[in-house]
């Protein structure tokens, strides 16, 4: 279906942020989006089938990196708030593209295992300081429907580097291998040279008793960010859980996986930024974590009664039951990005969204042995009690966050 030409304007201002520095910084995350799928879809069989290492030193060094990445998340986000998000975004975007370009000389492990710790640093820096900017540019009204613009653009740009990799591993060759390095290394510098025609942020002055760390010191913060972790594990439901239960335990054809991955991933592109309107303070962020939380109910029933079925039967709950499943990811990555714009003060973006990653990298700690050790072997019975425990852990979290507004409120502002 062709599009008239007189509807093409108004087509493409709800396809595209508005002009400016929001589709600047759309455009540096699609770079950056580019160079991750490409990234991370080969480099584990480049470090291997290249540069002459195990299996077992790259997992090591994946892990390595992404420990570090964490741990150095609330520096890098001190930092931003003190010398600027903007300068500090394009020299992670620098060194990035530095070490990554480094990767072409790696052949032992002692040379790999710090060069991927610093590689974690700037990528999880990166994403950081790049919130930290968002919020000093965009203000209160548009941080967290750019943050959906650009989770959008993310994931096309990922899908796309995805693809873009595809040749060069059917190459499998160092040639092959190289151009790919050097395409990621090309969308780390495209990165740091869209970031650098921003404007420049102007980060707020802290008052005269602010901490160096009041971050690390706002327990009902923490709390928030700590919830959401948990919620959070509907990611592992997800990219973990559904592949082995689809294969071990229902009747449908392995083929499903895929395609029912690309379904998530069109939804994320379609629909982020619609499904976060509205999603703005820290009441609506509690009701669409509440919103998303509630229909895990029906999407963890689907997909354990699909447990046993045959391919058709199977097929059809599971594929409805990834449809529940985005929703909930749409509602609640909306509803945390208001949690951590909203309950930080303005002087300490940075450094709140580093201690927000932080509390949220949760999942990725527990989220793995949940799924694995817990509801999987319990079969359907394992998907209802997990579905169920993921309301009553949301409904925790309009209480928390209201005290963490208020004990916001009730910080002197830096003029005082």
């Amino acid at each position: 279906m062709t599009v008239p030409a007189q509807d093409r304007p108004r087509l493409l201002r709800r396809t595209l942020p508005p002009p400016g520095a929001a589709r600047l910084l759309a455009l540096a995350t699609l770079a950056n989006a580019i160079g991750f799928g490409a990234f991370t879809t080969s480099t584990a069989l480049f470090l291997v089938r290249s540069a002459g290492l195990t299996a077992e030193q790259v997992g090591t060094g994946l892990a390595v990196a992404g420990a570090t990445g964490l741990i150095s998340s609330i520096g890098i986000g001190r930092l931003a708030d003190r010398s600027g998000a903007r300068k500090l975004s394009i020299i992670l975007s620098l060194s990035q593209a530095g070490l990554l370009a480094s990767y072409a000389l790696i052949h032992s492990f002692v040379a790999f295992l710090p060069l991927v710790a610093l590689l974690g640093v700037t990528e999880r820096g990166g994403v950081v300081a790049r919130n930290t900017l968002i919020a000093h540019l965009m203000g209160r009204e548009g941080r967290v429907r750019i943050k959906a613009y650009n989770r959008s653009v993310f994931n096309a740009g990922a899908a796309f580097g995805t693809l873009l990799a595809a040749g060069p591993l059917q190459m499998d060759n160092r040639v092959g291998y190289l151009m790919l390095l050097f395409a990621v290394v090309s969308a780390a510098l495209v990165t740091a040279l869209v970031t650098a025609r921003l404007p420049r942020d102007h980060p707020v002055d802290a008052p005269v008793d602010a901490g160096r760390w009041a971050a690390l010191r706002d327990r009902r913060f923490i709390t928030v960010g700590a919830l959401c972790g948990l919620l959070l594990i509907n990611h592992s439901m997800l990219t973990i859980g559904l592949p082995l239960w689809i294969t071990v335990h229902t009747g449908a054809p392995r083929s499903l996986v895929a395609l029912l991955f690309f379904l998530n991933t069109v939804m994320a592109i379609a629909l982020q930024v619609p499904a976060s309107r509205g999603i703005n303070t820290v009441r609506a962020a509690s009701r669409a974590m509440l919103r998303a939380s509630l229909i895990l109910i029906p999407a963890c029933v689907l997909i354990g009664w699909a447990g046993g079925r045959g391919a058709v039967a199977a097929s059809l709950a599971l594929g409805l039951g990834v449809v529940l499943l985005t929703c909930c990811e749409l509602w609640s990555s909306a509803a945390m990005w208001t949690f951590g714009f909203e309950l930080a003060p303005a002087h300490a973006q940075g450094q709140y969204q580093g201690v927000f990653a932080m509390c949220t990298a949760l999942e990725t700690l527990i989220g793995p042995v949940v799924v694995t050790d817990l509801i999987l072997p319990h079969g359907f019975a394992g998907w209802v009690v997990a579905g169920l425990a993921f309301p009553i852990i949301a409904a925790v979290i309009p209480v928390v966050s209201a005290g963490a507004a208020v004990t916001l409120a009730d910080r002197p502002s830096p003029q005082e």
